[in-house]
C-alpha cells in the first residue's frame, strides 16, 4: 500500500469514506507497563438503529472535506515524522518505524481478535 503522500491524497481518501457500506466499531483500551510494555484490548460494539454507524462516518469525512475544517485550509502538507511539531503540517509514521513496530503489530492483532467477553471485563 502506497502511503499517502499529499493533503489532496488524505481528502481523496476521507471521500472515499463515503462510498464504503460495512463499517465495525470497536472500542480500544491500551494499557502501558512497563513489564509488559503497550498491550491493547479491542471490543467490537453495535450501534443502533441500522445505518447509524455509516450516517457518523459520512458526517465524520464532510467534516475533513468541507469547509473550514477541511484537511487543505487545516494543513499544507505530509511529510515524514521527525520529532518536530509545526503547525499546518501532517506527520507520516511509517507501520515499520522503529518507534512503533512492536506496537503496531499488537494493535493490529487486537482488532483482527477482538474480545468476546461481557461488557463487565472493560471496567
Amino acid at each position: 500500500m502506497q502511503p499517502i503522500q499529499t493533503i489532496d491524497d488524505m481528502s481523496s481518501l476521507f471521500c472515499a469514506l463515503n462510498e464504503c457500506d460495512c463499517w465495525s466499531l470497536h472500542l480500544l483500551r491500551i494499557r502501558s507497563s512497563e513489564k509488559n510494555g503497550v498491550t491493547y484490548f479491542a471490543r467490537q460494539i453495535t450501534l443502533k438503529p441500522d445505518g447509524r454507524l455509516k450516517k457518523v462516518v459520512e458526517s465524520i469525512s464532510d467534516q475533513y472535506v468541507e469547509g473550514k475544517t477541511s484537511l487543505s485550509n487545516r494543513y499544507d502538507n505530509i511529510v515524514e515524522f521527525d520529532g518536530v511539531n509545526t503547525d499546518k503540517i501532517i506527520s507520516r509514521l511509517r507501520t515499520d518505524s522503529d518507534l512503533i513496530r512492536d506496537a503496531y503489530k499488537a494493535f493490529v492483532c487486537a482488532f483482527s481478535n477482538p474480545e468476546v467477553e461481557s461488557a463487565r471485563s472493560w471496567k
